[in-house]
């Protein structure tokens, strides 16, 4: 998932075998500000299931530190070719 920024443009920073409720810490740049509206915190779910727990913490944060909070999952392609994937805003 964090190619997937990367290769928007976005600036990421991965918490390293993340035992955390921020998976990635991505920044977008300015021209991608109508899709991003600033920096976020990224939790990434391959079955994109987040507990309640995890999803407070995560949005709190998001909160605390004027970011979005996104949940990053795998879903299967709609064309049938493999999986993309997909961006849920939790909070913005």
């Amino acid at each position: 998932m964090r190619d997937h920024f990367k290769a928007m443009g976005c600036l990421v920073i991965r918490s390293a075998g993340s035992h955390t409720p921020v998976d990635l810490v991505v920044i977008p740049p300015k021209h991608l500000k109508t899709l991003y509206h600033g920096p976020q915190l990224v939790q990434c779910k391959t079955d994109g299931k987040l507990s309640e727990t995890e999803k407070q913490e995560l949005i709190q944060l998001a909160h605390d530190y004027a970011c979005e909070a996104i949940l990053a999952s795998l879903v299967d392609n709609p064309n049938g070719q493999g999986k993309i994937i997909k961006e849920t805003v939790l909070w913005a």
